[in-house]
């Protein structure tokens, strides 16, 4: 537990936002990511653990948080 892996090959889902989100109890707290695929009508969920470390390292591996100038001159 706590060791980060890596994936070079993933290729990461494209998101104006992405945030941390924490569900549970103050003795056992759940943690997801709270984001908005750019170019669909809603937000996504996922990405849960107990361990926030896991959550953070998702994150990053999976999800690119791209700025609103950067999705307007995309569209």
């Amino acid at each position: 537990m706590g060791e980060s892996i890596t994936t070079t090959d993933t290729e990461r889902t494209k998101v104006d936002k992405a945030m941390i989100v924490v569900t549970g109890t103050k003795e056992k707290p759940y943690f997801e990511i709270l984001y908005h695929e750019i170019g669909k009508d809603y937000d996504n969920i996922g990405f849960g653990s107990y361990d926030l470390n896991n959550v953070f390292d998702w994150k990053e591996q999976y999800l690119e948080v791209q700025h609103l100038e950067v999705v307007k001159e995309e569209l």
